[in-house]
């Protein structure tokens, strides 16, 4: 019984309704921001991601565990405008990365077919024993 009535429920209220042709309808101009994130130039954002790692690793002297992240503000230039470290656990480190990181160049962030400035963060995970 339950199920006579709300098929019938369902065939009134489909009967009712009106049927709306869209192309009779105006909207207003669609406007598509194309927004494009910054990449490494000379690889993959992954590629930097080794690169850094392998370079820390390289001057670093003792057996480091630990993660911590790399907070970098690219400008309309695609150079590095500003570098800084989140979750610290080696002061050695921090300096170290903190002098490499204005080396490295992207392509240019854009929003709406404008060059803006981005902020990328990149996580580092490292556990070297020496």
């Amino acid at each position: 019984m339950k199920f006579y009535f709300l098929l019938l429920l369902n065939l009134i209220c489909f009967s009712y309704c009106k049927q709306v042709n869209i192309a009779e309808k105006s909207y207003p101009e669609i406007i598509d921001f194309k927004q494009t994130t910054p990449r490494y130039i000379n690889g993959t954002n992954d590629e930097l991601l080794l690169e850094i790692k392998q370079r820390i690793e390289s001057h670093i002297k003792k057996p480091i565990t630990g993660k911590m992240f790399l907070q970098i503000t690219i400008g309309v230039d695609g150079k590095v405008d500003c570098a800084r470290i989140h979750r610290s656990f080696s002061k050695e480190i921090d300096d170290f990365l903190l002098d490499i990181a204005f080396e490295y160049e992207f392509t240019l962030g854009e929003y709406a077919n404008k060059k803006v400035t981005t902020y990328m963060t990149f996580p580092l995970y490292f556990n070297v024993e020496k």
